[in-house]
């Protein structure tokens, strides 16, 4: 285990070393000068020359990528340029808001998609699985945008039951995790349909079953033990998902999250706080992926064989 731990973080420290010289070099070789878009292109040349000094970016772009990696390694992502605030208050400010969207999104979608697949996978070919699996296609299907309107629409303009924007109370989060749990639910419940079903064949269960073990406790206390794989996997992709910011979501409520900044920052091209957003997504992916495979390696011993882990 301990091999393979080893080898699954090297990985993730190379990956994120690949995501910031990626971005690095994206950003720096897009049109657009973000020192004219600060000065809205009416300051002389010796003012634009003045301002590209002080932020740095008339020196070669090795040496500004090496001073971003040694700052941020210290958690120092610079200043942003149009906000004159640190990149790291600014992403600590906006994560406080996405990990409670996050939070409440996964334990409102996990639970319910969960019990959707269990049940159509117990219910395989009748009325109930049909009616779930309809509803998963259903939930598949509808745009986010097109939902998070319509719930404005009627439940805060019609009804004025919920708030339509903002974040400052838990009301305001009732509508953006509908839309989120939502779209999560659709595809997580015909996952977890289908390994419940691939594990309700094996022989171990024909076993339980010939034991007379009831039904219920068949599922819960042996197929959902042994399908806890792809539940590992479905959750780290909600997880992923929700603490990197939801950027349309929270662009159309309002919500002051990590989605909303980023798209604030791409549109004035506000390059530390981009580059900042970017790295803080990448860690939350990595770190994910990271716990996910330990978490792999700890629930089946072949994952680690296969790695050549003895």
């Amino acid at each position: 285990m301990l091999k393979y731990t080893t080898e699954r973080i090297l990985q993730s420290v190379l990956v994120l070393v690949g995501v910031t010289l990626i971005t690095f070099i994206l950003l720096n070789v897009v049109p657009g000068d973000p020192v004219l878009i600060m000065l809205d292109k009416r300051a002389d040349q010796l003012t634009i020359d003045r301002v590209r000094h002080e932020l740095g970016l008339d020196r070669p772009l090795p040496v500004q990528y090496i001073d971003f990696i040694k700052n941020a390694v210290q958690g120092d992502l610079g200043t942003s340029y149009f906000k004159n605030r640190p990149v790291t208050e600014l992403l600590t400010n906006a994560f406080k808001s996405t990990a409670k969207l996050g939070l409440l999104t996964l334990s409102f979608s996990l639970p319910l998609s969960i019990t959707m697949g269990i049940l159509a996978a117990v219910f395989r070919g009748k009325i109930i699985d049909r009616i779930i699996m309809f509803l998963a296609m259903l939930f598949m299907s509808i745009p986010g945008i097109w939902l998070a309107m319509v719930l404005q629409l009627f439940m805060g303009v019609r009804l004025r039951i919920l708030p339509i924007s903002g974040n400052a109370t838990l009301q305001h989060y009732i509508l953006p995790v509908i839309v989120l749990a939502i779209g999560y639910a659709g595809g997580a419940s015909r996952l977890i349909r289908n390994n419940i079903i691939d594990s309700l064949g094996q022989d171990y269960v024909t076993t339980a079953r010939s034991k007379g073990v009831p039904e219920f406790f068949v599922v819960i206390q042996h197929v959902l033990k042994n399908a806890a794989i792809p539940v590992v996997t479905l959750i780290g992709i909600q997880l992923r998902s929700a603490l990197g910011g939801a950027m349309i979501i929270e662009t159309i409520f309002s919500q002051h999250g990590l989605g909303k900044l980023a798209i604030d920052a791409i549109n004035s091209r506000d390059l530390p706080l981009i580059q900042g957003n970017v790295v803080y997504t990448a860690v939350v992916f990595v770190v994910i992926n990271l716990i996910v495979d330990l978490v792999y390696g700890l629930l089946d011993p072949r994952v680690r064989l296969v790695e050549g882990d003895s």
